[in-house]
């Protein structure tokens, strides 16, 4: 048997962007390729937990010198024959041409894509017309020598999550529902009046649990005066490790959160999973949205809104009816 040609991805970014990636590894083009992905540190559980589980390794994505020679040595024992990077920081090209991989494709944006890849192709993203994985997929299959599209396009990745208990916070196995309000701010969100008003609705539906890190306090800590009385909420808030919130998402009935990373988690989970989009073109779901058999999007009826101001104000117009809605027609509310 012939031994497999070995390619590196590479995506070094958040959550979300990290879930609509790596389905691209599942493209016909790679078929007698062996993949392996380089990540960035704190990702790991995703090709970890996915299905199949993917070959990877880490790295800071801030530049070392100590994370420099790391990296160098692991890309010389892997010795890829080609790699295909989707998104990295600069010092991951010089990396990977000073660890001898002759083969270096990226896509042709900034000044070390043109630097320290050798292969590359031009790609604009700007008016948001196409969906993330279709985009990687394309970097991918054209790495390969496929025209654009010429294969179909990947399925969505798949999680399972590590059994948990869920007796800690007094919730039982779909009975519940995930809010998650906070987003790292790449996009717009929904008001925290808009969260609190859905919550409201929501809790007279079933347990609603809260969650978010510290890094989401802007969002969340808003919401704790407007639901301090009301029974039902279960505030999980700064207290979950990653296994727990998988295992959290996994059991629910439903998530709910702007498009960020737990929304992209529940999706890939298989549970219903209903993002809050803004009208903006590069933050439209037609780019970002969730890919998952029972996953949906909300946007603003304006899409056309091109001025910050306006868009922020637009989002006022999603109501919690149509998350309902939304809800209903996956399935959540039965």
């Amino acid at each position: 048997m012939a031994l497999k040609k070995r390619v590196l991805l590479v995506r070094m970014d958040k959550i979300g962007d990290l879930i609509l990636a790596i389905p691209t590894d599942q493209t016909p083009a790679l078929e007698g390729w062996e993949p392996t992905w380089l990540i960035s540190k704190g990702c790991a559980f995703i090709p970890t937990h996915s299905v199949p589980p993917r070959r990877f390794f880490e790295t800071e994505k801030s530049f070392s010198w100590s994370a420099f020679g790391d990296l160098y040595k692991k890309i010389r024992q892997l010795n890829p024959d080609l790699a295909i990077v989707l998104y990295a920081p600069w010092w991951i090209g010089l990396a990977l041409w000073c660890a001898g991989v002759k083969r270096r494709f990226a896509r042709r944006s900034r000044w070390h894509s043109w630097l320290f890849y050798n292969l590359g192709l031009r790609q604009s993203r700007k008016h948001g017309e196409h969906h993330e994985t279709e985009l990687n997929q394309e970097l991918v299959e054209a790495a390969l020598h496929h025209a654009k599209s010429s294969l179909p396009m990947v399925p969505a990745l798949r999680l399972e999550a590590p059994q948990q208990s869920l007796e800690p916070w007094g919730l039982s196995p779909k009975g519940y529902f995930v809010v998650h309000p906070g987003m790292a701010g790449s996009a717009l969100n929904w008001p925290s009046e808009k969260w609190a008003e859905l919550i409201t609705v929501l809790v007279k539906k079933g347990p609603v649990a809260i969650t978010g890190t510290s890094s989401d306090r802007a969002y969340t800590e808003p919401l704790r005066p407007l639901l301090s009385d009301l029974p039902g909420v279960v505030w999980l808030t700064e207290k979950l490790n990653i296994n727990e919130l998988l295992f959290l998402l996994s059991q629910a009935k439903a998530v709910i959160a702007p498009s960020t990373g737990v929304l992209h988690l529940g999706a890939s989970l298989g549970v219903p999973s209903v993002g809050i989009y803004s009208p903006i073109a590069v933050q439209r779901p037609t780019r970002w949205g969730p890919r998952g058999p029972l996953a949906l999007a909300i946007t603003p009826h304006n899409q056309n809104v091109s001025d910050l101001k306006a868009a922020a104000e637009s989002m006022k117009q999603i109501s919690s009816q149509q998350v309902l809605q939304a809800l209903s027609k996956l399935g959540a509310l039965s």
